[in-house]
């Protein structure tokens, strides 16, 4: 189960949050609850929750500016839901620009929750399946310069840049789906182009190499489950034709898919890494 708090000023929201939504039937479970920033940031701090859903308005510390006092203060953040009753762009940039995950206006809809919650467990999924891929690679040993390439593709999640950090995390929430750039610009609010030469110059990648990256890395992930078939991880990560699937994953790691399996099942596979190349922007 994941852990989750609860953090909102309103008795009656907090506790029915808290005492109404079948958390365990999503896979949570409620490890605490607070009534302002302050308390949440003694629970994030002290309990270390997955998931914490955060009211903007509350007293003593508003809900955004504990997001950024934690961040500040180098504590481990959990995801982060926003519920607020202002239905206004400015509060919505900046909770997205700090991280959140959503943003939910008051009052919170049920099927809107479940929709959120959904997701959640599906991105804490995604996490918990790279952490498992990461204890693989220091049980096995792998060509030096494609464990170059894995940790290449964590390494690239910049965080510096408000603007390229909360693409970052679009392109990674969107990576089965043919997100574009432009799709992410129009959230944001910001010009195509601005926005693409000021991702270029935070990670040294264009907006289609970094996307074909987060994917290959979603396929290693996959693929170190022996129940998914090949042609299944192509689909998962959003390339409907295997083929294509398999040349870029082998363009990308330098094995194909099948031979990353059998390296992950313990079989002994040489191979050289291939020189690495990404699509190239339309």
């Amino acid at each position: 189960m994941y852990r989750v708090i609860i953090v909102e000023d309103s008795d009656w929201i907090r506790k029915g949050l808290e005492f109404t939504v079948p958390w365990q039937e999503y896979g949570f479970t409620v490890v605490g609850s607070g009534s302002n920033g302050l308390e949440g940031y003694g629970l994030i701090r002290d309990l270390a929750p997955d998931l914490a859903i955060v009211d903007i308005k509350m007293p003593l510390m508003d809900g955004l500016t504990m997001i950024e006092r934690l961040r500040d203060d180098g504590l481990r953040c959990p995801e982060f839901i926003i519920i607020s009753g202002y239905d206004d762009f400015v509060f919505t940039r900046r909770a997205i620009l700090l991280g959140a995950r959503d943003y939910l206006l008051k009052p919170i809809a049920d099927e809107d929750l479940v929709e959120v919650l959904k997701r959640m467990a599906a991105a804490l999924s995604r996490g918990d399946a790279s952490r498992r891929l990461e204890s693989l690679f220091r049980q096995q040993t792998f060509d030096p310069g494609f464990v170059a390439f894995f940790h290449q593709l964590l390494d690239q999640s910049v965080r510096r840049d408000d603007l390229v950090g909360y693409t970052i995390r679009r392109i990674e929430e969107r990576f089965d789906t043919d997100i574009a750039l432009s799709d992410v610009a129009s959230e944001l609010r910001v010009s195509e182009s601005t926005l693409g030469k000021r991702f270029k110059r935070v990670t040294g990648s264009t907006f289609v190499e970094y996307s074909t990256m987060v994917r290959m890395k979603k396929a290693l992930e996959f693929l170190a489950d022996p129940a998914c078939r090949v042609n299944e991880v192509a689909c998962k990560v959003g390339i409907a034709d295997s083929r294509y699937f398999s040349a870029i994953f082998k363009r990308c790691t330098g094995f194909t898919p099948s031979q990353f399996r059998r390296i992950a099942d313990g079989e002994a596979e040489g191979g050289a890494m291939a020189d690495k190349g990404f699509p190239s922007d339309p």
